[in-house]
């Protein structure tokens, strides 16, 4: 009885269709909950979400919310097919896992076997391994051509095109097996990889894979002229709800076509460990880790969630964004389809795996606020650079008003003194800094946010005595990319930085490096540099004026 009541109301106010399965372990407030926190970014008229549970091979709970396509009034439903990115690298992987289950293929294959011509001067191994576990050390396609001032979602490039564009390398991140940085790079190597061992094309294999699975409706899509409907249409909100066209057609790291129940079908399978197409032990390795000592496997991630162990992979391209989160220990899974740029899936998923684990929701699993009040300290000698391993960079100056905080491609914020060593934002007093020295006396300082764990960040000290500022300006190229940097003094410690067309202020770290948005820049004693990004890493550019 409570079913109905509670189906009816939400269709009436929210236009969304809800199912409680008749297995449903769940009480009637849990359902209350959950519905609600799945349609809280789906106002009226909107784009919005697909959502499921599986517990124990079981569906218990499937949601949807929105519309699939505006123009046409389409709502998305059980048909809806949705673009779910990264997360399809675990269908990738899985591909790969299957012709190493058959011998067809082994994780210590190097990548030149299939691709001679890919980074011939790169002594030693690039193995499979390393591709799936992204310690490969290959660029990220995405931010090479982004280097390059090219905007990847106004360009039609496939698979052959990304490989012609990484044949143009020389170097790499790192040497392969020695660190760990993403790169979709390695999952588009690995559906060509997959397309050579079987002499059919990538989609191909994966298309009679799916079908196998039970998955009829899930495709990766390599010509966007022909991605079957219905599918929800991606949106932003800029004051109005505003769409675009998708003309990519690389896939194997992502651009995986797919609906709520194919996905919900594959989680049956992982946890009842049960297909006619793929072998027990096949399904379990799976689920593990390639690596002891890493927390990225087979396309998927492996962490804590408030104490308890989860397998989960994001994907995000545009509007589209997708989540998977699995708890072994509960047997449980939460999926998340979206089409919305409004809609936050991480938060939404875990929010009701607290409903569903009984999480108390102040129960973080990690400090939202420092435990202390701190040292006391003056606004003036914490002023400074801070910068942590991953890149991150806070600048704090002392203006007519107070301590500010100042990171590139964003507002600069007032803080507020709230203790001795204390501070918070003042439009957002939950973020905040707690400012000390470390055993060597360097000042650091941890950021504090209920949403995420605390992080540090330790101040940049740097000897500047005798350093010239201009000897740094010049021209500089790098010849895989075709890519210049101009750099040209503008103050003490600021200059003008030129990437391509892109021009961004830059800001003096050390005498030897320069922080230019997101990039870093380390120059060299034979007068080049180095550029390192998100996902790139050790770009050479050589100085040509």
């Amino acid at each position: 009885m409570f079913k109905g009541k509670i189906t009816l109301l939400i269709l009436v106010l929210c236009s969304i269709v809800l199912e409680v399965y008749p297995q449903t372990p769940l009480s009637p407030d849990q359902q209350k909950a959950i519905a609600a926190l799945v349609t809280r970014d789906v106002p009226e008229g909107a784009p919005g979400v697909a959502f499921g549970i599986v517990q124990n091979g079981q569906v218990t709970y499937t949601q949807y919310a929105g519309y699939a396509n505006l123009e046409k009034e389409l709502k998305i439903g059980k048909d809806t097919r949705f673009n779910i990115a990264s997360t399809a690298k675990q269908y990738t992987a899985l591909a790969v896992l299957t012709l190493v289950d058959a011998g067809r293929l082994s994780l210590e294959d190097d990548l030149r076997k299939f691709f001679p011509d890919l980074l011939e001067e790169v002594p030693g191994k690039i193995q499979i391994k390393h591709l799936l576990t992204h310690t490969s050390g290959i660029r990220d396609i995405y931010e090479l051509l982004s280097l390059q001032n090219i905007t990847w979602w106004k360009k039609t490039l496939d698979n052959q095109d990304v490989i012609r564009i990484l044949e143009k390398q020389q170097g790499l991140n790192f040497e392969p097996g020695t660190d760990y940085l993403y790169s979709n790079s390695n999952y588009i190597l690995l559906a060509e990889v997959v397309a050579q061992v079987t002499e059919r094309p990538f989609t191909d294999y994966l298309d009679q894979m799916f079908r196998k699975l039970g998955m009829p409706d899930t495709h990766f899509e390599p010509d966007y002229t022909r991605i079957e409907d219905p599918i929800a249409r991606p949106y932003f909100n800029f004051n109005t709800w505003t769409g675009y066209e998708w003309i990519w057609n690389a896939v194997g790291d992502g651009n995986l076509f797919t609906t709520l129940p194919d996905q919900l079908r594959f989680e049956q399978i992982l946890q009842t460990r049960s297909s006619d197409y793929l072998s027990s032990e096949v399904i379990e390795l799976s689920q593990e880790r390639i690596l002891d000592d890493l927390d990225y496997g087979y396309g998927l991630e492996f962490s804590t969630y408030k104490d308890h162990p989860v397998v989960f992979h994001h994907g995000g391209t545009g509007a589209w964004k997708a989540t998977v989160l699995r708890f072994p220990e509960q047997n449980l899974s939460l999926i998340t389809l979206s089409n919305s740029g409004k809609t936050i899936v991480v938060d939404q998923n875990q929010q009701i795996a607290d409903v569903l684990l009984s999480i108390d929701e102040d129960q973080a699993g990690y400090l939202t606020a420092p435990r202390g009040i701190g040292d006391a300290i003056t606004g003036e000698e914490v002023c400074g650079i801070y910068r942590d391993a991953s890149g991150t960079t806070f600048r704090f100056q002392e203006k007519e008003d107070g301590l500010y905080l100042i990171r590139w491609g964003r507002n600069d914020v007032r803080l507020e003194r709230e203790a001795q060593g204390i501070f918070h934002q003042a439009n957002d007093p939950d973020f905040k800094q707690e400012f000390k020295r470390d055993e060597a006396g360097v000042w650091t300082v941890t950021a504090y946010y209920p949403t995420h764990a605390p992080y540090t960040l330790s101040k940049i000290e740097a000897d500047f005595t005798g350093f010239v500022p201009e000897t740094l300006n010049g021209v500089y190229a790098n010849r895989e990319t075709g890519t210049t940097v101009e750099i040209k003094t503008t103050g003490d410690r600021d200059y003008a930085v030129k990437i391509g067309t892109y021009e961004v202020p830059g800001l003096l770290l050390t005498p030897g490096s320069i922080l230019a948005g997101n990039y870093t820049l380390e120059f060299c004693k034979d007068q080049g540099l180095l550029l390192n990004g998100d996902r790139i890493r050790n770009v050479q550019f050589v100085k040509t004026e």
